[in-house]
């Protein structure tokens, strides 16, 4: 195999994480990157040079490895360990069809409750590693946010999220941003969502919160067999878009949430709320992620 081509906006990555890499001191990377370099470097040995990294250097250098993940030809899709994932471990909702008695328009709401369950993975490793359809659904985020700045495993919710957004258009997703408001994203994500070119669908919905009463929104679901959700509130727009409220369609049917279309996956450390996650009217309908 020829030389990695991407080796440039690799070591980019690498000397961000680290401005002074291999200045003084060979690094544990040394060798991966020798067989980078290498006209004759294979995929299985880069795999065995990712797999003998210590979990702490993949931390420290998770941007640069995770876009090798997505960049090197023929290498196969493994997990690598970054150490404990607290807050940035995902967590899937199984599709889940509603229910005759699903109602959010009543107190307390019955909202659409879609079995979840943790993945042990964050959002970027999933993206890395699951094979099928995937689309990103950005719910509301078309300015800054206070809470965005709010840190998770040593990074912003807004890193995150470009984190995120990054890998997933690597991965060929698909992307769409739901906005009440007339930017599609806030400027602190444009550059990372602009990437996905006639890849990004926007979708204006004003004044309510679900983005299900649009065609577009419905067709994306059905579409992509799961879809990565990032968005504010958690516990308003990102709830009611995710399982249900009282907003209704033109034939006065409830507006069809998020998880009776896809399986959807998302983490604490890309929803914005202040706080913890705990909707009014809480029921459990965010599983394993109520009160994240």
């Amino acid at each position: 195999m020829a030389r990695y081509q991407q080796l440039v906006a690799f070591m980019a990555d690498i000397r961000r994480a680290n401005p002074n890499f291999e200045r003084i001191l060979r690094s544990d990377l040394h060798g991966l990157i020798t067989i980078l370099k290498d006209n004759n470097g294979t995929a299985a040995q880069v795999q065995n040079a990712l797999q003998a990294l210590g979990a702490d250097k993949i931390a420290k250098y998770r941007d640069a490895i995770w876009y090798l993940q997505a960049t090197y030809p023929g290498l196969a899709s493994f997990t690598l360990p970054i150490g404990a994932l607290g807050k940035t471990e995902a967590a899937r909702f199984i599709l889940a069809a509603l229910t005759p008695n699903y109602d959010p328009s009543v107190l307390p709401p019955r909202r659409n409750r879609a079995a979840s369950a943790w993945l042990g993975q964050c959002v970027e490793q999933w993206l890395l590693t699951t094979p099928g359809t995937k689309g990103i659904l950005l719910i509301h985020l078309s300015s800054f946010q206070p809470p965005m700045n709010d840190v998770f495993n040593g990074r912003r919710v807004v890193d995150h999220m470009n984190s995120v957004l990054r890998i997933g258009r690597l991965c060929g997703c698909d992307l769409l941003c739901l906005t009440m408001e007339g930017n599609a994203v806030c400027p602190e994500l444009r550059d990372a969502a602009n990437a996905y070119g006639l890849n990004k669908t926007d979708v204006h919905v004003h004044p309510q919160h679900m983005g299900g009463r649009t065609l577009e929104y419905r067709t994306f679901a059905a579409n992509h067999t799961n879809v990565v959700v990032m968005g504010f509130d958690a516990n308003i727009c990102v709830n009611a878009n995710l399982f249900g409220s009282p907003e209704r369609m033109p034939d006065n049917s409830f507006v069809p949430p998020l998880t009776s279309l896809t399986n959807v996956v998302t983490a604490r450390a890309v929803v914005v709320t202040n706080g913890v996650i705990y909707p009014a009217g809480n029921t459990g309908e965010y599983g394993v992620l109520n009160g994240q």
